[in-house]
């Protein structure tokens, strides 16, 4: 690298990339970083409600990741979508939320289908956009089964570009300027959605470790040094999970999406600009679907 005794590997994916230094002085090492990273300055956040979201998939040669940009949406465009018990769920988790040291590191929520899970995670990534990157696991099973896998998801680490750059070159002890990165770099929240087989009462029996890794992750060994986070989504009723994975400390939210009630969505079919009424309990998509004239599911 530039006529010194270092060897740099910089590999380029689609929205990201990796740089690796070999050499036998520390100081180098993290300045040569300090002018990679400064060659690609990240983007700055946009005010569309489009982000990046990396998604990680295992191949036959090992753990890969595709960076593609969804489209998110603020919470208060879709706060009104949810019933009053799981919307006063949400909010805290939407406003002003931080990770605490010892409040746990699992995200629990589930709900029969229809009843808007999705987009509350769409509605989440925009929420923690500053702070936090959103990591989707397509094959949540493969990576608990795997331990190369979970390995590669766990230690990764995506670099804040030229933000850690500034920090490496304003300080002399490298050491200082590696805990004050550290302090500034984001949070990962890894989403296992539709994940219920795994966090069920027989799950063990099922998928061998994948649950006790997965604990293991949140507040164990595993998950030491890690700023990650992990949203679960399942279908399952709350009685047929695993009552560890909801254990004080571990699970930092709970949130059951409901129904709407027969008032609830009445309210909603007329903020929708419809005059059909109903008289029981209705999810979302079949709110979506009387108000666009569909039939029902």
């Amino acid at each position: 690298w530039r006529d010194t005794d270092a060897i740099v590997l910089i590999r380029q994916h689609e929205r990201s990339g990796d740089v690796m230094v070999a050499a036998d002085d520390l100081g180098l090492a993290r300045k040569i970083i300090a002018e990679v990273l400064a060659l690609f300055p990240p983007a700055p956040i946009s005010e569309k409600a489009v982000l990046p979201i990396t998604f990680w998939h295992h191949t036959d040669k090992g753990p890969q990741i595709t960076v593609r940009d969804i489209e998110l949406a603020s919470w208060t465009v879709l706060a009104p979508n949810y019933s009053a018990e799981t919307k006063a769920r949400l909010e805290p988790l939407m406003e002003r939320f931080r990770p605490a040291k010892n409040n746990g590191r699992i995200l629990l929520w589930y709900g029969e289908p229809g009843t808007g899970k999705t987009y509350a995670i769409r509605a989440l990534a925009w929420a923690w956009r500053e702070w936090c990157r959103f990591e989707y696991v397509i094959d949540p099973e493969q990576m608990l089964e795997h331990a190369s896998y979970l390995t590669e998801v766990l230690l990764r680490r995506m670099n804040d570009g030229a933000e850690i750059a500034e920090i490496m070159e304003k300080m002399e002890n490298a050491e200082a300027a590696q805990e004050a990165a550290e302090r500034r770099r984001k949070w990962r929240l890894l989403i296992l959605e539709d994940s219920g087989e795994m966090i069920g009462m027989d799950a063990k029996n099922r998928i061998g470790q994948g649950l006790s890794r997965l604990l293991n992750i949140s507040d164990g060994i595993l998950g030491q040094g890690t700023k990650i986070m992990i949203l679960i989504t399942t279908n399952e009723e709350l009685g047929r999970l695993n009552p560890a994975i909801m254990r004080p400390g571990r699970c930092l939210s709970q949130v059951d999406f409901r129904r709407f009630s027969a008032e609830e969505s009445n309210q909603w079919l007329r903020q929708a600009g419809c005059e059909k009424q109903v008289d029981g309990l209705r999810t979302l998509s079949q709110l979506y679907a009387l108000a666009s004239g569909q039939p029902p599911a």
